[in-house]
């Protein structure tokens, strides 16, 4: 490395739609290493203004190198690795569908009031991985996870199972971003997006009153296999 030079870092994210652009764009089949390769050139290029406006970035990687990855659609997606353009293409693959042609099974739901043990051996006995948490009114209020159970569970960090799961949900009432209502009629596209943040949705009404089922990026996954979607 010359003198004075520093090291640039590039995400995963920026260096694969660095490449996926140069492949629709300039027909250039290069892999992850080559994505970073211009995305660190494009950052050091002199302004376009300037008397020699020429940034030179060695492609070093084919993307035929990572068809399991840069050229998997599935795996971009579980990753959360897309830009508008590519967004846009999924769309076509959902073919206008939304939450309700998942055919997704009633949602089982908790009382806040309710142990963590009941919660746990409804998950397991079920093959669930989310349960909504509803209060007395039937209002859902937030969200548990059985992974995360289990992992305070193995850390020690939970010790009585007999605690309520209000203490150990995601409670939408203490989460900062304003609440999406995620119903039937929402595009599939629409849910795609919102799993870039979150891990898991609550189908409402909506109203955003009743829960009716839960979906996962896994059911979005199966959809698209259903269909013969290819990667």
């Amino acid at each position: 490395m010359p003198a004075g030079a520093s090291l640039e870092l590039v995400s995963l994210r920026d260096a694969c739609l660095a490449a996926r652009r140069a492949m629709r764009e300039s027909g250039l089949l290069c892999g992850i290493e080559s994505g970073a390769a211009i995305v660190a050139a494009t950052r050091h290029a002199p302004a376009r203004d300037s008397a020699v406006a020429v940034a030179v970035a060695v492609l070093g990687d084919s993307a035929l190198r990572h068809r399991s990855t840069l050229l998997n659609d599935t795996w971009l997606l579980e990753n959360d690795i897309y830009d508008e353009h590519m967004h846009a293409q999924l769309g076509h693959k959902y073919r206008g569908a939304s939450v309700e042609d998942l055919q997704l099974p009633e949602a089982l739901c908790i009382f806040e009031t309710q142990p963590v043990s009941d919660a746990m051996d409804m998950m397991v006995s079920r093959d669930y991985s989310q349960l909504p948490v509803i209060n007395a009114a039937r209002k859902v209020v937030g969200l548990v996870s059985l992974g995360k159970l289990s992992a305070d569970l193995d850390s020690g960090d939970l010790v009585d199972l007999s605690e309520p799961i209000a203490g150990r949900m995601y409670s939408f009432a203490r989460n900062s971003e304003p609440y999406r209502i995620i119903s039937p009629t929402t595009p599939l596209t629409d849910l795609e997006a919102f799993f870039e943040r979150h891990p898991a949705a609550i189908v409402t009404d909506e109203s955003a009153k009743f829960p009716l089922a839960v979906v996962t990026k896994l059911d979005l996954m199966r959809f698209l296999a259903k269909r013969g979607v290819e990667p």
